[in-house]
């Protein structure tokens, strides 16, 4: 699982930092490099590298995922938090994980709890991507937009990460699970053209306008109404 998180995070990296014929040569060399370790982990003897025998058998992870499956379907609205390995026991005689962060979610909270985690995921990928795509309209006019869409490019990899992890480890909401998920929300939050993004006219008259020198995340784009003197206020 963390060998294929890596791989998430790089193709992720690749996939919305470069482009044309060098995206091509680095998801060739990302290749290349994974056969040439399944190589040898093989040939050094590091069998755990390439032994996928754990996801085979009565008690395997798919055996798990699988009675995991139909758990829902005999309770949709979940066993309570912390209770899939105290229920596997009950089944089965000892106490096993999950494996799996949306089966331990699906089992735990049910399935509106799982179609609720889901959506979190999926709903803060697309408005990061959304957002990459307009700071980098933006960057040639206004200074500090490109870093903008490299920092929500770099939250993308991070979610990827975790999420492709997630498919073979319990960490449906452990703390470097909701770690990465607060940090997109983070900086879908702090995004400083926010407004300019939302507003229904050309993004040219609504971008805010930046002192030179200013980092982006200081503008905010709103101006204080004129206050009348003291002595012309109405008495």
């Amino acid at each position: 699982g963390a060998i294929l998180g890596l791989g998430a995070v790089a193709i992720t990296l690749i996939a919305l930092g470069a482009s044309g014929w060098k995206r091509t040569i680095y998801i060739v060399g990302i290749a290349a490099a994974a056969v040439a370790i399944f190589a040898l982990a093989s040939a050094s003897g590091a069998d755990r590298l390439t032994d996928f025998s754990d996801y085979s058998g009565g008690e395997s992870r798919m055996a798990i995922w699988k009675r995991g499956i139909v758990w829902m379907t005999w309770r949709p609205w979940g066993y309570g938090l912390n209770n899939f390995p105290i229920f596997f026991g009950w089944m089965n005689g000892n106490e096993r994980a999950a494996h799996n962060s949306f089966i331990e979610v699906g089992v735990e909270f049910g399935v509106l709890g799982l179609l609720a985690y889901v959506m979190l995921w999926y709903q803060t990928a697309k408005r990061l991507l959304a957002q990459r795509r307009h700071a980098l309209s933006l960057r040639t006019r206004v200074p500090g937009a490109e870093r903008e869409a490299s920092l929500a490019a770099l939250v993308l990899a991070s979610m990827a990460g975790t999420v492709v992890t997630g498919f073979f480890l319990s960490k449906g909401y452990a703390g470097i699970t909701m770690f990465v998920q607060g940090l997109g929300v983070a900086v879908l939050l702090g995004y400083p053209y926010r407004q300019a993004m939302t507003a229904r006219q050309p993004t040219q008259t609504a971008t805010p306008a930046i002192p030179p020198g200013r980092h982006p995340r200081a503008a905010t784009g709103f101006e204080m109404p004129p206050v009348a003197p003291l002595g012309r206020r109405g008495r």
